[in-house]
This record gives structure tokens, sequence and C-alpha cells, in this order.
């Protein structure tokens, strides 16, 4: 069977042997051989021996001067192999290179050519070590900032996609494209068991398509898109702040609250919710109550009188309440309101006490900051006021001086400013001291020596010519 050069020796009995060189010549292709057979093989990996066929005669014997026959290797299993599968030999042997096989199982190589008889070997391809991550679970039913009702569970697996169960120090982190680390609620990073990462409370924030990748030092990354829905109402958020506020006016910027679910995003949806809204101290005015509408409620005339610092609370149901601080400060001139009345007034002389006004917002608040308001004083008497009818404000205060009436009678003071409402006082002139005579009956008839007919008759009177009554003396 040997391809060599042999003796042959013929014998017989009582005769002389006779003997023949003879070479055995290297036979034509009839089979196929392993020279050398894989070993080490892992999952997915190239094993470490590769498979070396050659081309034998009968006898066993290389045929190195084949250059042509190609070999194919197959395997009988449940995965597949992968690297070079097909081989032409070189002096008879074809060397395979960069093979290898996906799942851990034992397996049947075979090498075929043509009409050659076949060769197999068998081969156990164990577990290779962690290679990459596989979304085994996919995260589901996630709303904003509610934990996903399906929590992802990611797999370690080996370069052929077998489950790596001796791995259980492999950490296995989650991450959002496009979205910062601070939309995550729940733990994000976590050691596999057995080759198993399993999430248990994780919830993002921001509703809308989302991709999560799922990695880990050294081996490749696993991805899944994911929806995140908008969930339902939870909180309030101011998106607009009320600013602006003068005592009495509707604030110059006028709130805007949303409802917004656990993860910050507004409930658009939200056409019923209704939003109350009520101050630290004292009362708001305006409407106070309004109903949302695509999730978001637009107050429209708040007021507050008293110039100060509130803070507004909106609240509504169960959701969790917003707040904001707002200081109030004194609006533009309103009304005039009389401080100190006019008083101790007599005919013609100067009132004992004069009148003084305040300029208010139209919160009540002193506009200390007028000093620029014109006031007149009139009235409706049948005499007419004398001294300084007008007067300007200071420091939103009005004072007047020297202000008389000249007719003893009851009469309305009227005080009056552009743009302003105006102020009113009754005031009761008196009869004033005697300050003068009058002919209350003149004389007549008169003739010489003869007393008049008609003698007459004087009455003392005051400035303004009412007649002093009291006067006995």
């Amino acid at each position: 069977s040997t391809a060599e050069t042999v003796t042959l020796s013929f014998a017989a009995t009582s005769l002389t042997n006779v003997t023949q060189s003879l070479t055995v010549e290297v036979g034509p292709g009839a089979k196929l051989a392993a020279q050398s057979a894989p070993a080490n093989a892992k999952g997915g990996s190239v094993w470490d021996i590769q498979p070396a066929i050659a081309v034998q005669d009968l006898g066993g014997n290389t045929v190195t001067t084949d250059t042509t026959t190609v070999v194919t290797l197959q395997a009988t299993g449940t995965g597949a192999l992968g690297g070079t599968t097909q081989k032409t030999v070189a002096v008879g042997v074809a060397t395979f290179v960069g093979v290898s096989y996906d799942k851990a199982e034992t397996i049947t190589l075979r090498f075929t050519s043509g009409s050659l008889l076949e060769a197999q070997r068998t081969l156990t391809v164990v577990v290779g070590p962690s290679a990459k991550l596989q979304v085994s679970v996919a995260a589901a039913g996630a709303k904003g900032g509610e934990t996903f009702d399906t929590q992802p569970v990611i797999h370690i697996l080996d370069a052929g996609g077998n489950l790596v169960t001796a791995d259980s120090t492999t950490t296995v982190s989650v991450s959002a494209k496009p979205y910062a680390a601070s939309n995550w609620q729940g733990a994000t990073a976590l050691r596999g068991a057995a080759g198993v990462a399993t999430f248990t409370n994780l919830a993002f924030a921001t509703a809308g398509s989302i991709t999560l990748t799922f990695a880990a030092s050294g081996l490749t990354a696993a991805e899944q898109t994911l929806a995140v829905a908008v969930g339902a109402p939870k909180q309030l958020k101011i998106s607009t702040k009320a600013a602006g506020a003068r005592g009495g006016v509707a604030f110059g910027t006028q709130p805007v609250v949303a409802t917004l679910d656990a993860g910050g995003n507004t409930v658009t949806s939200d056409t019923t919710s209704e939003i109350t809204v009520a101050a630290d101290e004292g009362a708001l005015q305006g409407t106070t109550k309004q109903t949302v509408s695509a999730g978001v409620a637009t107050f429209t005339d708040l007021r507050y009188l008293n110039a100060t610092t509130i803070t507004l609370t909106f609240t509504s149901s169960t959701l969790t309440p917003a707040s904001q601080s707002l200081q109030i400060v004194v609006g533009p001139p309103s009304y005039l309101k009389t401080q100190t009345m006019a008083a101790d007034a007599s005919a013609s002389q100067v009132f004992g006490t004069q009148p003084v006004l305040n300029v208010y917002d139209a919160g009540g608040n002193h506009v200390t900051t007028d000093s620029s308001t014109v006031v007149t004083v009139a009235e409706d008497g049948a005499g007419f006021l004398s001294g300084a009818t007008q007067a300007t404000a200071s420091a939103g205060t009005v004072t007047f001086v020297g202000l008389s009436h000249s007719k003893s009678e009851p009469i309305t003071l009227t005080f009056s400013a552009s743009g302003l409402a105006s102020a009113t006082q009754g005031l009761t002139v008196a009869v004033g001291a005697a300050a003068k005579l009058g002919v209350a009956t003149p004389a007549a008839g008169a003739t010489g020596g003869v007393a008049f007919t008609t003698q007459p008759a004087v009455v003392v009177q005051d400035a303004g010519g009412t007649v002093v009554s009291a006067d006995s003396s």
C-alpha cells in the first residue's frame, strides 16, 4: 500500500531464489483523510486548530501532485459553520482557515469532494467567552415617568449566540438616545446572573420614540426601540408665571398651568381637569377656576388688591399642586379718598380744619409715588368758595389751605382730578362772627319834625351777610 521502492523475492523449495526491485507509485486520488483534526472549538469563535484534509490513493498515500481537488466542509447540527468551507488542495492537502461554528453542541464534520470517499470527524463545540448582548425580553408598556409594564431582560452571549451561563460578573447598563441620563428612573445598571440581566423598575420621563441601548464593557451592545406614551395626569406645572401685578389691576401676565404625567409631559388629551388658584393671604379677584383644554388652563383676569408679596397655589383634585411667589406693587392712581374732612366752617372764614385727600390705586393702596395729580375742589351751595381751590399731590397726599365759604348753609364739597374717581363730603357752614350791619327795613315817611312813618330796622350780620341771630350784645 505504501508508495515506495521495494524488493520482491521469489522462492521455491530446493531452488535458488530470485529477486527484483519495484517502485510503488502513488495512485490516483480515491479518498479524503484528516491530517489534523479541529480542536478547542468555542461557540462563534475561530477554532484554535483548523482542519487539514489530504487527498489519498487507495493505499493511504497523499497525492502530492493534486492541486485541483476542491474539498467541501459540512456540519451536521442545528447551527451553522462560519469562515471558509471550501478549500482547494495544495500538494494534495486542503488546509482550512477561519472556520467556526456558532452553536454549543456536538457535531459531525464531513469533508467531501466529488466521488472521493469522504472523511468525518466528531467535534464538541463548547460555550465561548462573553462577546455580545441580546434583548431576550423587550421593554414594553412605557408611559412617561411610570415603571414599564414589561421590564427588559438581557442575555449575555458568546460570539455564537450561546447563553454564557457561567457569567455572573458582567454589569449591563441601559441608556436612551438622544436623551440625558436624568430622564431615567430606577436602576439603570445591574450585574447579570448566570448570563441573564433582568431589569425590574425602569421608567423613562420624556414621551416619544426612543432607542434603548444595552451595553457592557468589552461586549457588543444590543438595542431596541420603545414608544413612551403620555401617561395619566399626575401633577400641575406653571408653564407661564403670573407677573406684572399691580394693586387692583388684572395681572399684566396671566398664569398658564398645565396638567402633566409623572414624567413631566403635558397631557394633551386632558380636557376635564379643573384647576383652582388661591392666594396664601387675602382673596384673589377674577375667575379663579379654569377647565383645561388640551391639558392647559389659561387664566385671564386675575388681580389682587393689596400691595404685598403673596404665594399663588394652583390645585386640582388629587394632582400634585404647583405654586409661585408674586409681588403686587402699587398701581397707577385710580381714585381720591378723604383723609381729613373739612370742618369748623363759618361763613367767610377760613375753615378751621382744611381738607386732606389721598390718591389710591384700584386696590386701595396709597400711591405715595404720585406728586403730580392736581385736585380741584368745588361746592354746590348758593355762596362761593374762596382760597386755593386747586392743590397738587405730594407723595400721594393732597392738602388744601385757606379754603372758606361765603355763606352760612349746608354744602357738598366735591374733589376731582383728571382720570380719577372723585371724592365728596358734606359740610355745614355756620353763621360767622358779627362783622357788619345791614338795613333790614329802610326808614320812610319822613316829614320835618315828625317821626318817620316807617322806622328803620338794622341787623347785625357776619361777613357773608347772614344775620347773627345769636348776637344780643
